[in-house]
């Protein structure tokens, strides 16, 4: 795998706005993950989880500020709040998914408005993105869905670090601005 790449680390980002990262986990976290979802997590995914374990919630201003995120629309999760969000979301629609939508563009995913394979890893507002442990045979282990508490789930990106690097590009791009008082905002609300 390529280089993970991080906002304040390779990708120009300042380490003062990330928020408080959480210390890497152990190896053992990444046991527990499949012993409670089921599912092992891909190495790509192992590896960032060994630099750190998610961020800490921090509360936002406003709701047009995304605040101290890592991720300039999500907070990443730590493994505690993965495993907690998937056994939510599973049992809020097992049983459903016949009576729910799924994307049928997306032939890389499986069928249903919620797979249990999905490990969402970010969290925001309207949904979460997920690292996919169980695609079809068109797609890959570790690819990026995103799934919404109100549509239908679709392919995000082929691969962690491809998701990673865009969400970088993003922060260093003309669509996000900085201020030390308020944190990350769209440009154009200012």
């Amino acid at each position: 795998m390529g280089t993970v790449c991080l906002p304040g680390e390779a990708c120009g980002g300042r380490k003062e706005i990330l928020g408080p990262l959480r210390p890497g986990c152990e190896e053992s976290e990444f046991a527990r993950v499949e012993e409670e979802t089921g599912y092992v997590l891909s190495e790509e995914a192992k590896e960032l989880y060994r630099l750190h374990d998610g961020q800490e919630w921090k509360p936002r201003e406003r709701m047009i500020l995304i605040g101290a995120e890592i991720f300039p629309d999500a907070h990443w999760n730590s493994l505690n709040e993965l495993i907690e969000c998937q056994k939510s979301i599973y049992s809020n629609v097992a049983g459903f998914h016949e009576l729910l939508e799924f994307d049928e563009d997306s032939p890389e995913l499986a069928s249903g408005f919620y797979h249990p394979g999905w490990l969402p890893f970010t969290a925001s507002g309207g949904g979460h993105d997920c690292i996919d442990m169980a695609p079809t045979a068109e797609g890959q282990v570790g690819q990026i869905v995103g799934y919404s508490h109100g549509s239908a789930a679709g392919l995000v990106s082929g691969n962690l670090a491809d998701f990673i690097d865009k969400k970088c590009r993003r922060l260093v791009t003309e669509d996000w601005q900085y201020e030390d008082e308020t944190g990350f905002f769209p440009r154009s609300e200012r």
